[in-house]
């Protein structure tokens, strides 16, 4: 017997050209540099008129704070102690496996070539404060197993409880036409954003045979989140079969 088919109604607005690995997984197992191979793509500025690194942290939280649409400008001070301790306990892991400092840096060009902004902590910031983990990481009793917790800036909180609580089992994504935004760690380039009516939320859909489509999940779009789709003119609305 089929699968019932379901139609709804709404707008095939974007397709995805880019996705990250699993935001979990960035977050424990690599640096910045997997994110701004998405971001590098984008046109400068955002479409939003926000510099790309403005746009990424907000993307990564879904631009909200504290039940706060958009998350309030301080955020970013957060975003930018996270971006430091992040970049800096990868450093120092490189260091601990024996790796050059210019193994590191080698792999994590783009990095730098953001971080000219000051949204972004710089290469100097980055050395000194894994400098400084290094030297709790001595204080270690190589004779016990002990786990490695550094003693962290309290700014990088309010960031991070949002990152865990809207990223946590998404992946980064950009659109043909330059958007950021998250979408279950299942999307892939050539899915579909698809605008519902009536739905507050957009969707993630996969074209499959006879013109029908698979649902993915929700996402979150950066820029159309908040009435902003249409102001520009209509937007043309069709049948969408699910199945």
């Amino acid at each position: 017997m089929s699968p019932p088919l379901i139609r709804i109604f709404g707008s095939v607005y974007e397709t995805i050209s880019k996705t990250t690995a699993p935001l979990r997984e960035i977050f424990h197992h690599s640096t910045f540099q997997a994110l701004l191979e998405v971001v590098s793509t984008k046109p400068y500025p955002y479409a939003t008129k926000q510099d790309p690194i403005e746009a990424l942290w907000r993307t990564l939280i879904g631009d909200a704070y504290d039940e706060k649409y958009p998350a309030p400008a301080n955020i970013a001070e957060s975003f930018y102690h996270f971006a430091l301790d992040h970049m800096s306990m990868a450093l120092l892991a490189s260091r601990i496996h024996g790796s050059s400092p210019e193994h590191f840096w080698d792999e994590n060009t783009l990095y730098e070539e953001f971080a000219k902004t000051e949204l972004l902590p710089s290469r100097e910031a980055i050395v000194a404060k894994a400098d400084l983990y290094y030297q709790e990481y001595l204080q270690l009793d190589p004779s016990k197993d002990q786990y490695f917790m550094p003693t962290k800036s309290p700014l990088v909180a309010p960031f991070q409880s949002r990152l865990g609580g809207v990223a946590g089992d998404r992946c980064l994504i950009s659109t043909e036409n330059g958007l950021l935004g998250l979408a279950p760690n299942s999307a892939k380039p050539g899915d579909n954003v698809v605008f519902v009516r009536n739905s507050p939320v957009p969707f993630i859909v996969r074209q499959v045979a006879g013109g029908r489509y698979e649902l993915v999940g929700e996402a979150y779009i950066h820029g159309l989140m908040h009435g902003e789709l249409g102001k520009e003119g209509p937007v043309s609305v069709e049948a969408i079969i699910l199945q």
